[in-house]
């Protein structure tokens, strides 16, 4: 069956998040939807996705995405990370080799400077009289399995030069037998490597996406191991690994036939793990305790960060995403050390609930940019305030090392 392309017009194209998150940043589009890629685990086949049509085959093309974009980040008053990608396509598939739709986002967004008045007077609400002007680049992350990027890596690397570019490959396999039965389309495993390595070499960012790690097929100790020791020859900057989910429906009936298809041996197996049926689609949880513990096993000495590092997105945010972003990798580092995190649950929800609380009058405001909220929390720091939000002392004293002394904090 041939590709059928279906062509939509859009009204928006960024979708914005109230506070960033390491997978979307705080800015995410995709140019398309569905996939060629043909990856047989991919939860964008689930129901709840609403992707119509064969999901392998009827791509979806949004053709006004340019001036769309361009119109909607005239718009942004934040900067931070924009991420390209989503869980339902990869936004280098086979299609934007004739498209370019990608090189045109990149060009667009290389172009863009967010232009921001600032009044340091926060009495005036109307803040009428401009005392200073930024221009500020947007950072840019993109999620592929693609070696088609390559094609674009001079317009990332000038995005890199100003801000940040963080290029984000899935690699699940170290046997690219593999590969081709679960992700028959994708780029070969050696062409991701290779890829990861020369955006590295030009200074970029570049992280592995190690999920969705297949039970019985590709959860191994020698799989996991294999990829670790390839990705540090390059210098990765992060592994981010994780479990399969298969939610009801087409998406766990189509995996678990390829499975008694090509692997009837685990076939039994398989339904057992994801008998609970589970909302989120996660296995069960023996399973996943067993999982995970395996994977701090095998992560403990290698010197490879598992969350996303801080230098990363460093002064891509303003402060207080920044910190928002910071606080809850910390939470997931030592939750995967076992340490006792509850103590910065508190204070991080405590955190969020003011920042959100002060999002949503600065929200309002239409007229101010961000420095007037990262101002306003630099003088809740420096008048205590802050200090009684945080509810932790050892913790305020490291806030404070971060964002008044800058200093980058590491996580291994």
């Amino acid at each position: 069956m041939d590709t059928n392309l279906k062509y939509v017009e859009i009204k928006t194209a960024l979708r914005k998040n109230s506070l960033p998150n390491h997978f979307l940043g705080k800015y995410s589009f995709s140019p398309y939807r569905a996939c060629e890629h043909a990856c047989k685990y991919c939860d964008g086949r689930a129901e709840k996705y609403y992707v119509d049509g064969n999901f392998e085959k009827d791509i979806v093309i949004r053709k006004n995405l340019l001036s769309v974009l361009a119109n909607d980040l005239r718009k942004i008053r934040e900067k931070g990370y924009v991420t390209i990608g989503s869980g339902v396509s990869d936004a280098y598939q086979p299609i934007e080799e004739k498209t370019f739709l990608m090189q045109n986002c990149a060009k667009i967004l290389n172009n863009f400077n967010l232009n921001l008045n600032f009044n340091l007077n926060r009495d005036n609400d109307h803040h009428h009289s401009v005392i200073n002007r930024y221009n500020l680049n947007l950072s840019v992350k993109v999620i592929t399995k693609s070696k088609l990027i390559m094609r674009d890596i001079d317009y990332w690397e000038k995005i890199h030069k100003k801000s940040a570019f963080l290029l984000c490959m899935s690699i699940v396999f170290a046997d690219d037998n593999l590969r081709q039965i679960f992700e028959p389309k994708a780029s070969s495993i050696d062409e991701r490597f290779k890829t990861l390595q020369e955006f590295k070499a030009r200074g970029m960012y570049v992280g592995i996406l190690m999920m969705p790690l297949i039970p019985l097929i590709g959860d191994s100790d020698d799989n996991i191991t294999k990829i670790i020791e390839r990705a540090k020859k390059i210098g990765v900057d992060f592994i981010l690994p994780s479990t399969t989910t298969l939610r009801e429906g087409i998406q766990k009936d189509s995996f678990l036939q390829l499975i008694k298809n090509n692997f009837n041996n685990h076939y039994k197996d398989m339904l057992y793990l994801y008998s609970n049926n589970a909302k989120s689609g996660n296995p069960i949880l023996s399973y996943r305790e067993n999982f995970y513990a395996r994977l701090k096993k095998i992560f403990s000495n290698t010197k490879i960060n598992t969350v996303v590092p801080h230098y990363t997105y460093k002064n891509c945010y303003p402060l207080y995403d920044e910190l928002f972003l910071l606080l809850n990798d910390m939470e997931c580092f030592y939750e995967s050390r076992d340490v006792n995190t509850k103590p910065l649950k508190y204070s991080i929800s405590r955190y969020e609930e003011w920042l959100l609380e002060e999002k949503s009058k600065f929200n309002r405001k239409r007229n101010l940019n961000y420095r007037y909220l990262e101002d306003l929390f630099l003088e809740n720091i420096s008048n205590h305030n802050m200090d009684e939000i945080i509810k932790n002392e050892k913790l305020m004293k490291l806030i404070k090392r971060v964002v008044l002394d800058r200093e980058t904090i590491t996580l291994l």
